[in-house]
């Protein structure tokens, strides 16, 4: 079948879900029709790949389907005039009018969890949505022993971000541990939205606390090789978020075998609970508001997760309880983390669009 996918392909989120779309729907042996948004950011050899599919523009149906993954407030446009599908990843528990127009502009929604499409519901969003989770890559996110040198690693990758709760989380790590324990923090979360005075800003939440010389910063990379090292390096991955459309690097360190402290709340719950996961409760909810992203004017009364005192008391206890296992050999590989991500892959997710854009 042929496809017009139409969506743009980098380092961040949206981008690597478009390029797993494309690798799969490709593998998969359908013809792929892409169209970017935006500068493709990709390396070899999926940059041919990529531009193998830009090339086959030129024999086009317009009566083909088109599949959009994109933000939920840029849904309007599409390519030719078949069956329009959508997939959207948003944070917030309302949509406004602007958002609710742009998802009624699909014929059918790609929900990528069952929280997003409760709240597509509750908000007006009229087509036919059906639950399509993204996947993880098992090839590339595998298990790998756990590190035995007596250090507990622990990993956040993210973007700076008030949503990604990294003010609490410089918090807990400094109330968690003393400078004499083997502890470390590997932290790959710079904002290329940002300039480099506000990422450092972010950093020196962490850099000027008593605990800064363990906390080491790497880069994001493009290449999800090297995601997947520092995952299976690390023992631990982090993740307190106050909202997801997904989530895609807890799975991946599920997928890894690693122990995950997050949220249980949002696109999360899909995927994370008592078995695989070290969740922290919420007691309430609040104006999603940072000044940046987030604005009265952008997402009106939405909220997302409260995080007070009691939350960032948890994530503590859960760093803690890591550490201990850890250092009383009792750390083990999330074999439960595992198993659920088999459950979670690209090809799966591709079926049910497929099968839903005939």
């Amino acid at each position: 079948m042929q496809i017009n996918h139409y969506g743009p392909i980098n380092s961040l989120s949206y981008g690597l879900v478009n390029l797993n779309i494309l690798k799969n729907l490709y593998k998969l042996r359908h013809d792929v029709v892409y169209w970017p948004i935006g500068h493709i950011e990709a390396i070899p050899p999926d940059t041919g790949l990529i531009n193998q599919c830009i090339q086959n523009q030129v024999n086009v149906n317009k009566n083909s389907p088109c599949l959009k993954v994109f933000h939920e407030f840029d849904l309007c446009t599409k390519i030719g005039s078949g069956k329009y599908g959508t997939m959207s990843f948003f944070e917030i528990d309302r949509l406004d009018a602007r958002r609710v127009t742009h998802l009624n502009c699909s014929d059918i929604i790609f929900c990528p969890s069952t929280w997003a499409k409760t709240v597509m519901e509750n908000s007006g969003v009229k087509p036919e949505k059906v639950i399509c989770h993204p996947g993880v890559d098992t090839n590339l996110f595998r298990s790998k022993p756990l590190q035995n040198d007596g250090v507990t690693r622990f990993c956040a990758i993210s973007k700076w971000e008030v949503r990604k709760s990294f003010k609490e989380l410089a918090i807990a790590f400094e109330k968690a541990f003393l400078s004499e324990d083997k502890v470390e923090l590997y932290i790959a979360a710079d904002n290329p939205f940002f300039p480099e005075e506000e990422n450092q800003a972010w950093r020196n939440l962490f850099l000027n606390g008593k605990l800064g010389n363990k906390v080491k910063f790497v880069n994001r990379s493009l290449e999800q090789v090297a995601i997947a090292d520092l995952i299976n390096y690390c023992d631990c991955l982090i993740s307190p978020s106050k909202a997801e459309g997904w989530n895609l690097c807890v799975m991946e360190a599920l997928a890894c075998g690693r122990h995950v402290i997050t949220t249980k709340y949002s696109a999360m719950t899909d995927y994370c609970d008592d078995t695989n996961a070290m969740l922290i409760r919420i007691d309430g909810m609040q104006n999603c508001f940072d000044g940046a992203w987030f604005t009265p004017e952008s997402i009106g009364d939405a909220r997302w997760a409260y995080y007070g005192k009691d939350q960032i008391d948890q994530l503590i206890h859960y760093m803690q309880l890591v550490h201990s296992k850890k250092m009383n050999n009792e750390l083990l590989i999330n074999d439960f983390g595992i198993n659920t991500a088999k459950i979670f892959n690209w090809s799966k997710t591709v079926d049910i669009i497929t099968e839903n854009l005939k």
